[in-house]
This record gives structure tokens, C-alpha cells and sequence, in this order.
């Protein structure tokens, strides 16, 4: 039951916001910038906080002292569950874009929130195109927009991290901000661990101190692709 509520909740509201989403669309065709985010964190963040209490999810967050005051920054996360998402929507500072996966351009509405969040789409079946989705990433983070990527590129289902693909690495060579590393724990078991049924279970939010990327080089990228993996696989480490 916990399960139907919980999906019939996620599209029923995504009807209910229409008209918001409609006016949010028309404030980005002015460049109202402002009056986007205003109505983002207005809808997505209500959005994703009812699922995660439908889900009956308890989110606990250490070093909120490390969310940046000003600016954009990269968000490198791990990446247990679809979960995830609403965790990071509702405890960072702010809904933010996500570097996704294309195939979620065909789920309908959902597209044209995350196209307001100003999420990346990222085709992995095409280099060329992924050049294009690292590139608009950058443009995000120098727009003054942060960005949220998981660079192990899809979902562990679990607690074991998979391989840090280059490409958050790309990003914040060629955006010059700071990197925030998440870990993430426990999302797995809301739903992954049991197919797409949800049962209430516990997620950690770890937010670690920010790593300066100034003046990074490419050839700093792989020491700094390793120093993050790390991070996360220690703070993951410390729930056990």
C-alpha cells in the first residue's frame, strides 16, 4: 500500500503543479532567472519531500557547515538508489541540476522540471555528445548554478561504490569551482533492495568539506578523481 500511495502521489502532483510549471517556464523565456528558482524551490523541493515521507524515510545529515554560502559549486556523489535524488533535492542548498541519464527525457513532465533545473542530459552510448553534455555542464557552473553528478554513472544498488567514470573531473577542470563530495548511505533500502516496493529505512547524507579546484590540470584530474573516491568510500566506512 505504502508503495501504490507513494507513485500515485509522484504523478498526481506533477499534474497538480502544471500551472506552475507552466509559469515557470514562461519566467525562463524572459531570463526571469529569480521567479525560476523561486517556483523550483518552492514545488520540486515540496515534490520531493512528501515522497521521501510517503517512503518513510528518515534522512540524517552531517557537515550542513560545508553547503557553500555563495557561488556554485560540484557536487560529486556516489550512487545507491533512485532515492538518492529526493535526498539530495530536499538536504543540500537548494534543488539543483543533476547530470542524468537521457532516457529520463522520455518520462513525461518530469523532463520539463529537470530541463527548469537546468539538468544535463548525457548520452554514454555517444563521446560526442557527452563532450556536449560536459561542456553545457560547465556553462551551468558559470552561470552561477550548481551541479549534482554521479560519476559512477549508474545505481551500485548497494553499498559497494562501482569505478568514478572522468567526466565530474572534466567538469571541474574546465569550470574552476569547488567540489563538494556527498556520500550517500542506506538509499538502496528503500527501494532497490526489494525491486521497485519501498519500505521505510534510515539514509545517512554526509556533505564533506569543499576541495578547491584551482588551477586544476589534466593531469591533476586523476589524482583528484581518486582523492574523491576515497573520500566518500571513508565516510561510507564509518556508518558500518
Amino acid at each position: 500500500m505504502r508503495t501504490i500511495i507513494m507513485f500515485l502521489y509522484f504523478a498526481a502532483y506533477l499534474i497538480y503543479a502544471l500551472p506552475a510549471m507552466w509559469r515557470a517556464q514562461s519566467l525562463a523565456k524572459r531570463g526571469d532567472t529569480a521567479g525560476v528558482d523561486r517556483i523550483l524551490n518552492i514545488h520540486v523541493t515540496r515534490w520531493a519531500r512528501t515522497l521521501l515521507r510517503l517512503a518513510g524515510t528518515r534522512v540524517i545529515v552531517e557537515g550542513q557547515e560545508n553547503l557553500p554560502k555563495e557561488g556554485a559549486v560540484l557536487y560529486v556523489s556516489n550512487h545507491q538508489g533512485d532515492f538518492d535524488i529526493p535526498v539530495l533535492l530536499t538536504h543540500l542548498d537548494g534543488p539543483h541540476a543533476f547530470v542524468a541519464k537521457k532516457e529520463l527525457l522520455k518520462v513525461p513532465l518530469v523532463k520539463y522540471w529537470m530541463s527548469l533545473l537546468q539538468c544535463v542530459f548525457l548520452d554514454r552510448d555517444h563521446p560526442r555528445q557527452a563532450l556536449a553534455s560536459i561542456l553545457k555542464s560547465v556553462d551551468t557552473l558559470k552561470g552561477g548554478h550548481s551541479v549534482i553528478i554521479f560519476p559512477e554513472g549508474t545505481r551500485s544498488r548497494g553499498r559497494k561504490m562501482g569505478e568514478f567514470k572522468f567526466g565530474a573531473m572534466k567538469i571541474a577542470q574546465r569550470a574552476q569551482v569547488p567540489i563538494i563530495p556527498l556520500a550517500v548511505d542506506g538509499s538502496f533500502r528503500v527501494m532497490e533492495q526489494q525491486g521497485i516496493w519501498v519500505k521505510p529505512a534510515t539514509v545517512r547524507l554526509k556533505i564533506l568539506p569543499p576541495l578547491d579546484t584551482a588551477g586544476l590540470t589534466r593531469e591533476d584530474a586523476a589524482a583528484m578523481n581518486d582523492r574523491i573516491y576515497q573520500l566518500i568510500a571513508e565516510a561510507l566506512q564509518e556508518n558500518c
